[in-house]
């Protein structure tokens, strides 16, 4: 794991047990997402660090901090696409779209009071997408990790088929 990496607190929790994203394989995302070709810039390189530290962080949610039912916004299927816009984004703009994306589909029960606090500090998603910029998408990625509760997990349902509270 490249250091950068290591001061995210998501690298503590990544193989936990109870995981919202289970015992999917994210090394091949890591490191498809790390890769840059000979001649990469500085911009390409920091650009790489902050896909994987997206990536990072969605593999180490915990159980109930997202909703991963079949018709959940993070089922399967929605959060499989968001890795892959993740790894293939061209551009501080789809990045960032990126970051937000994650960042809503988080439960806010799951975010530190002070945390939650500094996640509705940061720029509206509109404004934020418009001027994004690889420090932009640095800064809220590094505040969406300090802001979750990973080691908060819950494994019960929220809610049966008809919508109605589980027990």
């Amino acid at each position: 794991m490249p250091e950068a990496l290591k001061y995210l607190l998501a690298t503590k929790y990544l193989h936990s047990r109870r995981r919202a994203k289970g015992a999917t394989f994210l090394s091949a995302s890591l490191s498809d997402s790390l890769s840059v070709g000979v001649g990469a810039t500085c911009d390409e390189m920091i650009t790489a660090i902050l896909k994987a530290s997206l990536l990072l962080i969605e593999a180490a949610l915990p159980v109930g901090s997202v909703n991963t039912s079949e018709k959940g916004p993070w089922n399967p299927e929605a959060s499989n696409f968001w890795r892959s816009m993740v790894r293939f984004s061209i551009g501080p703009a789809t990045l960032m779209g990126c970051v937000i994306l994650l960042q809503d589909a988080i439960d806010k029960g799951w975010y530190r009071p002070r945390g939650k606090h500094m996640m509705e500090c940061l720029p509206m998603y509109w404004k934020a997408i418009e001027d994004a910029t690889l420090a932009s998408i640095a800064t809220r990625i590094w505040i969406l990790d300090r802001s979750i509760l990973y080691g908060m997990v819950n494994n019960r349902p929220s809610t049966t088929s008809k919508g109605r509270k589980s027990k």
